[in-house]
């Protein structure tokens, strides 16, 4: 070690071995306190300090400065540099400085030489635990980098599936579209067909009470304020949103193919008639309904089921009339390992782009999306914190992952359910 050219911490020099080095400077101080060079305070004072590096491990690049100071000064019998302010005389004040530095240096190496040999002790010490505390932060910051590329990889074949799904979806949605109306001639309605156990218990099992249900239907109502006409609950099932009709005192009656939750609905007075959607549209007169709503209807709907669906409800609703339909959300990939697939009489989900489509091109006006029942926010991926004492390299590489976060977030924890409403 030299005061010219001090060693960098935490550079490629060989790493020192710190308890071998400390055990030196333990027997040192331990020699001149039996010969009352040291006192039993410096060696308490040594312990304290040594204690304290050891349980450092925030060395940042002021604490690395200070290091590199340490080593340039602690030898004090080192190379100085006199100055003076004082114009001419100054000169010779540095002159007389140097004579005595010169005069008083034997003296003092004596007197000093304990302290340089602390000193240089000190200056090793901090240096290896420098080195040492770098080479930990260097690991962790490898390990996040390898995390953040494996999340990234798996966030881009997430994506490059739920691409391929939606591209099957549109190509088979393209190809039933045109053969809709002669189909759904030579075929009978899917959603006819019982429920092959009891619809009512697993309706009141799974998709939760009455009450429950009202509330989560309430903001439908808005809707049909001031309809013009009676409006036609399709697939009313217990008469939740007949209910809240018929508190907003708006004239409705329901149809359900269920016997049983229709004898339900009516038990608390509701108008509510037991057969097939789509044959009782078709016999009503044109333009004789003030409005359709439809929860958790079409999703039991073959593709031509529900373009008949929606023609028929064009065709029956009243200029100025609502449309609302309520089905689970695809976009939502967390709907398929829950609300979804827990339903033996689902058919197939209905993307909202899809829907918004056929609303508009049947000839529904002012179609909107409305998505409800958001999955709680414990559910999802948890955000990382961005700690302050954190380098800025590291802090980039969280947020980088946070933000990976929150795509899969909107990606596989999105709101359950969504609405499309539209205008005759």
């Amino acid at each position: 070690m030299t005061t010219d050219s001090p060693p960098p911490p935490g550079g490629a020099a060989e790493r020192p071995d710190v308890d071998a080095l400390m055990e030196r400077v333990r027997a040192g101080i331990a020699e001149r306190i039996a010969g009352g060079v040291y006192t039993q305070a410096d060696l308490e004072e040594v312990r304290r300090i040594e204690l304290e590096v050891r349980e450092r491990d925030d060395f940042d690049a002021v604490q690395a400065e200070d290091i590199a100071l340490l080593h340039a000064f602690w030898d004090p019998l080192g190379p100085y540099t006199f100055t003076s302010h004082r114009g001419g005389i100054g000169r010779l004040i540095v002159a007389a400085k140097r004579w005595l530095r010169a005069l008083v240096r034997p003296v003092a190496a004596v007197t000093l030489a304990r302290q340089v040999e602390f000193n240089g002790a000190v200056a090793r010490l901090l240096s290896a635990y420098a080195m040492r505390n770098n080479e930990s932060l260097l690991l962790k910051h490898e390990d996040l980098g390898r995390r953040h590329r494996e999340l990234h990889a798996r966030c881009g074949e997430l994506l490059t599936e739920v691409r391929r799904l939606q591209a099957r979806l549109e190509a088979v949605d393209r190809a039933a579209l045109p053969a809709a109306a002669a189909a759904t001639a030579a075929s009978p309605p899917a959603a006819s067909a019982p429920f092959p156990l009891s619809y009512l218990a697993f309706e009141e099992k799974h998709r939760g009470p009455g009450q429950a249900v009202r509330e989560q239907q309430r903001a439908y109502v808005r809707h049909f304020t001031g309809a013009p006409g009676r409006v036609l609950d399709a697939g009313c099932g217990r008469g939740e949103f007949l209910e809240l009709l018929r508190e907003a005192a708006v004239p409705a009656y329901g149809v359900d193919l269920d016997v049983e939750m229709a004898a339900r609905a009516r038990e608390t007075g509701l108008e509510v008639l037991v057969g097939d959607l789509l044959g009782h549209l078709a016999a009503l007169p044109d333009a004789s309904l003030g409005g359709i709503f439809a929860a958790q209807v079409i999703e039991h709907m073959s593709t031509e089921e529900l373009v008949r669906f929606v023609r028929l409800a064009h065709d029956k609703i009243a200029a100025g009339g609502s449309f609302v339909a309520e089905t689970i959300n695809p976009c939502s990939l967390a709907t398929f390992a829950g609300a979804f697939y827990l339903d033996l009489t689902h058919t197939r989900p209905v993307h909202p782009e899809a829907l918004r489509f056929l609303l508009e091109g049947t000839g529904f006006r002012q179609v909107e999306l409305e998505f409800t029942s958001p999955i709680p926010p414990d559910m999802k991926l948890q955000i990382v914190d961005v700690a302050p004492w954190l380098h800025d390299v590291d802090k980039d590489l969280v947020r980088s992952v946070n933000d990976n976060f929150g795509r899969l977030n909107g990606l596989v924890y999105g709101h359950q359910d969504y609405a499309a409403s539209a205008r005759r």
